[in-house]
């Protein structure tokens, strides 16, 4: 546990970061959808993803060129050159693109958005494509300059805050529940990351003009960054592709509805995320010293952690999933069974672990981009092909199987490597932990007495969570892990 205890030890900014962020984006997104209503928040979610697409696109993965060309180049004045032509490029590049669509609204509202009654709310969003494109790429600006903190604070606090904050004056004081107020409240979260960010870089003095006296290393910036831009663009298609082929093939309100229910499912996955990343130097480390050992036992540890919460959170959905979605109001009950069978996907992804950042840390990268690349091909063609017939159920049903034989292929690739089986039976005995909590609270669900939902959520919830972690303290955690915790909870109780 050691190893586990010094990897949460350094990263504690990222994961206090990831939950409050999570926390403020899901009051946002509920906001939105109880007060502008499926259809609203659907045409949002929508049209907004092709704009966070054309965000990553026009930056053309400099973010990745940044991090890959600063390292090597020992000459500061270089290094705030390149960062600074980066951004100037960048915002030429948003000001082309969001010109040609503004003049052509019409033509990508009917071709694109397949809606051309789309055309105003598209023109609305246009304005967000360079400060979105800024803020993502100033992840890498900050990891290679330095002060990451700024960049986690921007977009993990900064962001979800003022979005929610904006939202809340303009719809519970002045009641504009309107479309407008969505991209409003974006205008203003990013404007003020923008602010944010850029007067850090103007008081470093890393934000200069340009004397074009390095073009060479400008071409390079460009020449190396191009390719990347892929990566971006998969892993955005990834999470979003759904969204696209819904509102192009069914309506606004279906993306409303499968969109919240996703974000639900999706609960859980900051702990996937946030341990992928804090594990991810560790396990590159012991791959370079081919000790396989310590990197078996250091992916098992965490996971078991990652399983732990994912298991939890979809036993609660799956108790209490339908009273949930009753509080966004009386349109998303339908999406119950989407929700079930999202955060079966979530578990899924959560029991073989974060096989993505392990083939990444250990060589297997090409091999990881292939997967990831078939993927997303097989899910966007399944999705067009049967999203007609079954609906948003059938979106869902195919993120199942593509969870499953993505993660199985990952896992049979580096077995074949390396030699070494990553199939924990802790696994499975977290999965029964889970369902001895889930049968008992179900059984007495079925003759609840309570008609106030918020009585019923935190009765039945909260029994729940007392079996489950009682289950899991007596079952599942080592001795070190009991320790560790016992620890954590003394440190704070009597710092």
């Amino acid at each position: 546990m050691s190893q586990v205890k010094s990897i949460t030890t350094r990263s504690g900014i990222l994961f206090v970061g990831k939950i409050i962020d999570a926390f403020f984006m899901f009051i946002f997104n509920f906001l939105a959808a109880k007060y502008i209503g499926a259809s609203g928040y659907g045409t949002y979610v929508y049209i907004s993803t092709l704009i966070m697409f054309l965000a990553i696109a026009v930056k053309l993965g400099m973010d990745h060129g940044l991090t890959a060309i600063i390292p090597g180049l020992k000459d500061v004045q270089k290094e705030k050159e390149l960062v600074s032509f980066a951004i100037y490029f960048l915002l030429g590049m948003s000001i082309l693109v969001g010109l040609f669509l503004f003049l052509s609204s019409n033509f990508v509202s009917v071709v694109m958005l397949n809606n051309v009654h789309l055309e105003n709310a598209l023109k609305l969003f246009l304005p967000l494509i360079f400060p979105i494109a800024f803020v993502q790429m100033s992840e890498g600006i900050f990891r290679t300059v330095g002060g990451i903190k700024h960049f986690f604070f921007s977009k993990n606090i900064l962001m979800p805050v003022g979005l929610v904050l904006f939202f809340f004056i303009r719809v519970l004081l002045f009641d504009q529940a309107t479309l407008q107020t969505l991209i409003y409240s974006n205008y203003f979260a990013w404007s003020i990351n923008v602010i944010y960010l850029m007067g850090i870089l103007v008081r470093r003095k890393i934000l200069i003009g340009l004397k074009f006296e390095n073009k060479r290393l400008y071409r390079q910036l460009i020449v190396i960054s191009m390719p990347l831009v892929l990566v971006g663009l998969i892993e955005f298609l990834m999470g979003r592709i759904d969204a696209y082929v819904i509102g192009y093939q069914l309506t606004e309100a279906d993306v409303g509805i499968y969109s919240i229910v996703d974000k639900l499912a999706y609960i859980g996955n900051f702990m996937f995320i946030t341990g992928g990343s804090m594990m991810a130097p560790v396990l590159a480390r012991y791959y370079s010293e081919k000790d396989f050992v310590n990197l078996k036992q250091t992916y098992f540890e965490v996971n078991r952690w990652i399983l732990v919460i994912n298991t939890a959170v979809f036993g609660g959905l799956l108790l209490l999933g339908h009273e949930v979605l009753a509080l966004f109001g009386p349109e998303f009950l339908v999406g119950d069974k989407v929700l079930y069978a999202l955060a079966f996907a979530q578990l899924i992804n959560a029991f073989f672990g974060p096989l993505t950042f392990l083939n990444a840390m250990v060589g297997l990268e090409k091999i990881e981009w292939r997967i990831g690349m078939a993927m997303l091909t097989i899910n966007g063609l399944l999705d067009i092909l049967l999203v007609g017939r079954y609906g948003i159920i059938g979106i869902a049903y195919i993120s199942v199987l593509i969870y499953l034989v993505g993660n199985i292929i990952r896992m049979w690739w580096f077995k074949k490597q390396f030699g070494v089986s990553l199939v924990a039976m802790s696994g499975f005995k977290v999965i029964l932990m889970g369902i001895g909590s889930y049968l008992p609270i179900k059984y007495l669900l079925g003759h609840n007495p309570f008609d106030n939902f918020f009585v019923t959520f935190l009765s039945y919830g909260f029994g729940f969570m007392l079996i489950y972690l009682t289950l899991i303290w007596g079952f599942i955690l080592t001795k070190e892990d009991k320790m560790s915790v016992s620890r954590l909870f003394s440190k704070r109780l009597f710092k």
